[in-house]
């Protein structure tokens, strides 16, 4: 008998312990936010797993549209994971692109890149960096002066005759005060730094919303390629591009699309750069069709569409499987895994190539995401974003997706 009670006390703590570690597990996979539209609850299924929200609340207390209440995830709709806020907004509907584009950007001030020994006749030296700059901070003012370019900042330092310079720099949200002696050198009065003060390429357009003009591309921020650092914008232009050749991609080598400017005009200012992509008003009419936004929830693995321009001007529907979905918060950029599957792509680029990014995924006749970013080692691989992830970035839309 006592034999028996041994060996049910150890099956029953084997059996506690390991439904606490799969709770865990699954509550660290599912996010700490849901959005739902007007009047729905949050379900999802995912081959055996069974989450719910146990809140009819929701739906049975009248919350206003932009309203939160307290839910908790439920598996199986029995055991408790873990308490979520769930985010009651209006369905929405919007025009999916896939058109290129390119971008003008010019930063809030100018970022450091880089130093440089400078060799002066008291020694080697670099002032920038014995003042405390580090690459990535932005240098708002210099004497007194607001610096938005290369040219204005040289200008200032030429001038110095060697005389302290208050440097304010930003970092992290964080402005900071330090003061930079120019030393001379053979060419004028120097600080030994690199910087840059503005940035132009190619991408895709993810959506415009009729409702108001806004739009969004990319799906990421765009970042410094020296330094990794979010661009900070103080103004920037969308303008049309034509996609005139494509640089097919290979393992180890991404691919890219290459394009040419057709007009000086904007069509959109760029007014906003942050992780999930770049968003700004557009200048002209929209008379596109619109289709439905799909919620994360609402996503399933399977297929699904990608809606890109790889030739001329004209986005075309492409193929592709969404093979791994990831509902957590800790990611807003890479929250599905899909391969492309359509031939007629992957003969042409490889598969996913530089460029691509903020192609909106559709599926099951709704916007779901847009491509993000590709493996380097596998071409017809690559990451997706949540476009609900986007909507919640898009500045005119925080108070109601927040």
């Amino acid at each position: 008998m006592k034999r028996l009670a041994r060996w049910l006390t150890a099956v029953f703590t084997f059996a506690w312990i390991s439904m606490f570690a799969v709770s865990f597990a699954v509550g660290t996979y599912l996010p700490d936010r849901v959005t739902v539209f007007d009047g729905e609850s949050f379900s999802y299924r995912n081959g055996l797993l069974t989450v719910s929200t146990d809140i009819g609340k929701v739906a049975e207390a009248s919350v206003s549209t932009g309203d939160s209440v307290e839910g908790r995830l439920k598996l199986f709709g029995l055991i408790p994971l873990k308490n979520v806020r769930v985010t009651s907004v209006e369905e929405l509907s919007l025009v999916a692109s896939g058109e290129p584009f390119g971008i003008k950007l010019f930063s809030q001030g100018v970022m450091a890149v880089g130093f440089g020994d400078i060799y002066a006749p008291s020694g080697t030296c670099c002032p920038a960096k014995e003042a405390g700059i580090e690459e990535g901070d932005i240098i708002i003012t210099v004497d007194g002066k607001i610096v938005s370019g290369n040219d204005e900042l040289s200008s200032i330092v030429s001038a110095s005759e060697g005389r302290p310079l208050e440097v304010v720099y930003r970092r992290d949200n964080v402005e900071i005060a330090t003061h930079v002696v120019p030393v001379s050198d053979s060419g004028g009065y120097k600080i030994g730094m690199w910087v840059r003060d503005s940035s132009a390429g190619i991408g895709t357009l993810t959506y415009i919303d009729p409702s108001d003009g806004s739009v969004a591309g990319l799906g990421h921020g765009i970042s410094d390629v020296d330094t990794g650092v979010i661009y900070p914008v103080s103004s920037g232009e969308f303008v049309d591009v034509v996609i005139t050749d494509v640089r097919k991609g290979s393992i180890g080598l991404p691919g890219e699309l290459r394009g040419m400017f057709v007009t000086d005009a904007p069509f959109a200012t760029l007014d906003y750069n942050c992780e999930t992509g770049i968003y700004g008003k557009l200048l002209t009419d929209c008379d596109d069709l619109t289709m439905p936004v799909g919620l994360k929830q609402e996503i399933h693995t399977g297929k699904a569409k990608i809606l890109t321009t790889v030739d001329g001007s004209e986005p075309e529907y492409c193929d592709v499987e969404i093979e791994q979905i990831n509902l957590s918060d800790r990611s807003m950029t890479k929250n599905m895994v899909i391969r492309v599957t359509d031939t007629d792509l992957i003969s042409k680029t490889g598969g996913i190539v530089q460029g691509m990014s903020g192609s909106p995924i559709v599926q099951d006749g709704k916007i779901i995401g847009a491509v993000t970013h590709v493996f380097v080692n596998e071409p017809e691989k690559g990451y997706g974003i949540f476009i609900e992830n986007m909507l919640l970035n898009d500045r005119t839309k925080q108070k109601s997706a927040a």
